[in-house]
C-alpha cells in the first residue's frame, strides 16, 4: 500500500470518528512533511 493510500484511509477514519477540521489540517501538514521526506513509497 502506498503512503498516499494509507493516508486517505486514515483521514476517512478520523473524519468518521469526529476529529475536528483543525486537527485534520495539522495531520495533513505532518503527512505532507512525511511524504516529502520519504516519497510515496510502499
Amino acid at each position: 500500500m502506498l503512503l498516499s493510500e494509507a493516508w486517505e484511509s486514515y483521514q476517512r477514519d478520523k473524519k468518521i470518528e469526529g476529529y475536528s477540521e483543525l486537527t485534520l489540517k495539522t495531520y495533513r501538514f505532518q503527512y505532507h512533511l512525511l511524504l516529502r521526506y520519504f516519497g510515496d513509497t510502499v
